[in-house]
């Protein structure tokens, strides 16, 4: 009996089970099937603008490849992506908050500098590495120095990915009004393909010093060295601004210059630079010693040297041009920075607005097209002032240095001067520089 209840209890549960089964089908022929949310991740496309102003007028090329680095705050390592594609970068990324660092090529492209730090976001940073010159005289020859910056350009955000945007890209979500109110409120736009755009504007993070020299006696020079000090041996990437410590650079590519009374002259050059140290950008924060300028000249007569030592931490300012194209000093921080040594008895004020033709140029023949130029060539609306550099020089209260004076001398047999060795600028071709 038991035995035959048991197997009618069995037989009436199957019954029951198949007909719940049955139930719930007809009941779920209306339900959408089940659906596999797809992307996974957020498809992104950064667009990299190296056309901007400072960019192209500061170094006047694209580069040839970027880094691209993000760190999540997911994320144990950063994701890299390195890539000759230098307009744009597709990315694949999981909801996170993210910090996005780009710079021109690769670290391994850059053989003046060393990239510290490079997987902690708060500490990359870049350093200047040494050399010593392979050609040394006595006044530098265990002198160690600090490379010149090459060109370098960087760009930092901070954007986040969000679970709506991953799935505004999921072709099910209704996500019409939501699109809406979301490009009201965010720098992203989302193209035809639906893929997140973010645009990013690349910045220069070098400077360039132009240092100006007049020099009584220069036609007895045959050659000139020098070095400058204290402006900053690297950049913090992600602080953006320049390290503390302080570099010592070589400065041994000069152009020369007399003036109309063929005795006197202007000696030039420009290095690129970090910039001034950190908590020294402002000249009034600086001891004049911070900077430090080192002159060393050989005479024509191929024997006698002569040094000059100037401290001009208060002496290098920052220039600009304005809207006329003149040049001119200004308190505000800028990327280039000008020193002038000159023993001017009248520093009143900033170089007088008329400007000489510049044969160099041709299609803007009112000024000067860069600051490479010291020369004022002859210029009849300026007969009084023929030896005068196209740039500002500093105004009062900075007192002028005395400027080198270089003693007579006799040339040696070959009759040599200044001219048969200082190198003249190279024509580099017509380029801006954003003053």
């Amino acid at each position: 009996m038991e035995k035959t209840l048991y197997k009618y209890g069995k037989s009436l549960s199957k019954a029951f089970t198949m007909l719940l089964l049955l139930m719930v089908a007809m009941t779920s022929c209306d339900r959408r099937e089940l659906e596999v949310m797809e992307p996974q991740k957020a498809r992104f496309r950064l667009v990299v603008d190296w056309a901007d102003v400072d960019w192209m007028q500061y170094y006047g090329s694209i580069p040839s490849g970027m880094t691209v680095m993000l760190f999540g705050d997911k994320l144990s390592a950063p994701i890299v992506e390195l890539t000759n594609n230098v307009t744009s970068v597709e990315l694949n990324l999981d909801p996170d908050h993210y910090k996005l660092v780009i710079f021109n090529n690769s670290v391994s492209e850059f053989g003046s500098m060393k990239f510290e730090n490079m997987n902690t976001y708060e500490n990359m940073s870049i350093t200047a590495s040494k050399f010593q010159p392979m050609q040394t005289t006595e006044w530098n020859k265990t002198t160690v120095f600090d490379r010149d910056p090459e060109k370098i350009g960087t760009v930092l955000e901070e954007f986040e990915v969000t679970e709506e945007m991953l799935l505004s890209q999921v072709n099910f979500y209704p996500y019409d009004k939501w699109l809406k109110a979301l490009r009201a409120s965010t720098r992203f736009y989302q193209e035809d393909d639906l893929t997140y755009v973010l645009k990013v504007d690349v910045k220069p993070i070098t400077s360039m010093l132009y240092v100006r020299v007049h020099v009584t006696g220069m036609k007895n020079m045959r050659t000139v060295e020098g070095s400058i000090s204290g402006m900053a041996n690297g950049y913090h990437i992600t602080e953006d601004h320049p390290a503390a410590g302080g570099a010592l650079q070589l400065l041994d590519s000069w152009s020369a210059s007399l003036d109309p009374d063929l005795k006197n002259g202007w000696i030039v050059t420009s290095i690129p630079v970090w910039g001034e140290p950190f908590g020294n950008e402002l000249a009034a924060n600086r001891p004049d010693d911070l900077h430090q300028l080192k002159l060393h000249f050989l005479l024509r007569d191929g024997k006698t040297e002569v040094d000059f030592t100037y401290n001009v931490g208060k002496k290098i300012r920052y220039i600009k041009q304005n809207a006329q194209g003149e040049w001119e000093y200004t308190d505000e921080v800028t990327r280039n920075l000008a020193l002038t040594i000159w023993d001017d008895e009248d520093p009143d004020i900033p170089y007088d607005p008329d400007k000489p033709d510049n044969p160099d140029n041709p299609d803007n023949p009112d000024f000067p097209d860069n600051p490479d130029n010291p020369d004022n060539p002859d210029n009849p609306d300026k007969p009084d002032d023929p030896d005068k550099p196209d740039f500002p020089y500093p105004p009062a209260p900075v007192k002028p240095d005395p400027e080198p004076e270089l003693p007579d001398v006799d040339p040696d047999s070959t009759g040599s001067g200044f001219d048969a060795v200082v190198e003249d600028w190279e024509d580099g071709g017509d380029l801006n520089i954003d003053l």
